[in-house]
């Protein structure tokens, strides 16, 4: 057995190095983030090249305490590779001396013999406060982590200025017990670099790490994409009037494809609130405004239409919904025969974001200002299903969103006007499911707040490291309103090429590789915006 030295390549520019004997037993935990690992193999034909190892960290007492995952990239001369643990890497000290081991990736067994731990140190000035009632503990120093206790006796919050390393320059994280954040500003003073971290707690440790970039700085800025689940195009089903049995009928073929669809409701005329309750409960269906009465007639009779009478028709309307129907967000209106005025879009915008006309053929992906309020539809008229059929042919084609109009259906095979015969909507309903790789059947509440979300959100990477991604997702639009999920291709290192698995709080999913191009990979995940961080990890 050969001796093991710290690997001299890896010594820092700014800060002195030194190689420590790994006696840890004066602390609760040792701090492993950006420490190396350097190892001895006995036989160096049996490691595996450019593969994923695992780096298991075992105790005195034979109990492992950590594991990672790590890429190797080439082997140094004499049997010897050092290796850098990972950004959050703390292991609890059970003794005095600590030893890692390689697991080979298949039989998951120790290949490497031993290996030592070096830390790398770094001379910095204790944090400060302006309070004279604070006091601050230095546990350790590095280029990566720095390690401090404050303590306030006075109990108060705790704000204090830290000194870190000028090769801090992409920005920093921190964490004290479950609470943390990213620090993205520095300032400058005699030649050093300071932090600013505010709201601390007393007598808990505080790691303050410097935020890892290389990885973010090789990969792209997430895209959200056009419709839900990178679709090419969208069709959005809404039936007018309120017929129930219509509704019914239409639910029932939602049901076969897992398709969704908006009811336009007129609430002078709505009858069995219970029977809708239950069938909006399954959720393939939900509701949409269209109007109080659907007597007045916006446009054509907008010289004699009092104030009075537009709010009740719109805004009146909404509120009788929304105590019908608590749990819908009703986020959008059908205006009665598609007519609007300047007037009346301003009664529409205090509770809707978007109105259906009556006509205008396919509506394009990015409606903007008050066309938001004038949106295209096909409208049911005797077509039959090749007609209704190419609608969905042109959202694929233009890359565009098909809403369809629709009101009562029939028993039978022959339309009646704007009454569609069940035979010709269930042909036309298998047609889009053969379509489903290409067409978001979304109900037209859904794609409009998927396309306010997408216009209005921010997607950025907090972090990244070999095995994690961490995403912030937010946008400007109302919470309690907006929580339509949203689909972002997301480029990731080079060697996830099992996919992911994600979190966002309670929603949980996986992806696989979904794109691969010149040489870079992407999966595709769900969010919802303001729901909190979203986490990445490699499968």
């Amino acid at each position: 057995m050969r001796y093991i030295a710290f690997f001299m390549t890896f010594i820092l520019l700014l800060c002195p190095v030194m190689v420590m004997a790994a006696d840890i037993s004066s602390n609760e935990h040792t701090d492993l983030s950006g420490d190396y690992l350097e190892f001895i193999f006995d036989n160096q034909q049996s490691i595996p090249n450019e593969h994923e190892i695992k780096i298991a960290v075992y105790d005195d007492e034979g109990k492992m305490v950590s594991l990672q995952n790590t890429i190797v990239s080439g082997w140094k001369t004499n049997n010897k590779v050092p290796i850098e643990l990972d950004h959050y890497m703390t292991i609890e000290n059970k003794g005095t001396t600590l030893k890692a081991f390689f697991i080979h990736p298949n039989t998951l067994t120790p290949y490497a013999t031993s290996a030592i731990i070096g830390k790398s140190t770094c001379v910095l000035d204790t944090p400060s406060s302006t309070d004279d009632n604070v006091s601050v503990t230095v546990e350790w120093a590095n280029e990566h982590t720095i390690a401090f206790t404050p303590v306030s006796l006075t109990n108060q919050p705790i704000c204090l200025t830290v000194h870190v390393p000028d090769s801090w320059d992409t920005g920093a994280t921190y964490r004290q017990g479950t609470y943390g954040g990213i620090v993205c500003g520095f300032k400058r003073e005699n030649n050093k670099q300071y932090v600013l971290l505010e709201n601390l707690i007393s007598g808990k440790q505080v790691i303050l790490q410097k935020r890892i970039s290389n990885i973010i700085k090789n990969l792209e800025t997430p895209i959200i994409t056009t419709f839900y689940e990178n679709k090419t195009g969208a069709v959005s089903v809404t039936f007018d009037d309120g017929d129930y049995n219509s509704a019914v009928f239409y639910d029932s073929e939602f049901a076969k494809y897992g398709f969704h669809g908006t009811a336009f409701l007129i609430t002078n005329r709505l009858t069995g609130i219970d029977n809708w309750k239950t069938l909006l409960e399954k959720g393939l269906v939900d509701v949409g405004n269209h109007s109080a009465s659907h007597q007045l007639k916006y446009s054509t009779d907008a010289a004699t239409l009092t104030s009075e009478q537009i709010q009740a028709d719109i805004s009146g309307s909404y509120d009788n919904l929304k105590k019908y129907f608590p749990e819908q967000s009703i986020l959008t209106f059908a205006s009665p025969w598609g007519q609007t005025t300047n007037t009346v879009i301003t009664e529409m915008k205090k509770n809707h974001y978007a109105n259906r006309k009556a006509g205008g053929g396919l509506q394009n992906n990015n409606p903007q200002g008050d066309d938001w309020f004038k949106l295209n539809a096909f409208v049911y008229n005797g077509h039959d299903t090749k007609a209704m059929n190419g609608w969905a042919d042109q959202a694929i084609n233009n890359k565009g969103w098909a809403i369809e109009l629709l009101h009562n259906c029939i028993d039978g095979t022959t339309p009646n006007g704007l009454t569609i015969a069940k035979d010709i909507f269930s042909e036309h309903m298998a047609y889009l499911n053969t379509k489903k790789d290409q067409l978001w059947m979304g109900s037209f509440n859904e794609v409009t707040a998927y396309i306010k979300e997408r216009e209005s959100a921010t997607v950025t990477i907090i972090s990244a490291n070999d095995t994690t991604m961490t995403l912030s997702l937010t946008d400007t639009l109302p919470n309690d309103r907006f929580i339509q999920p949203l689909s972002i291709l997301v480029h990731v290192p080079s060697h996830w090429v099992d996919g992911v698995s994600y979190s966002q709080g309670s929603l949980f999913g996986k992806s696989d590789i979904v794109k691969s191009e010149n040489g870079k990979l992407y999966v595709q995940i769900n969010a919802i915006p303001d729901k909190g961080e979203i986490l990445l990890q490699k499968n």
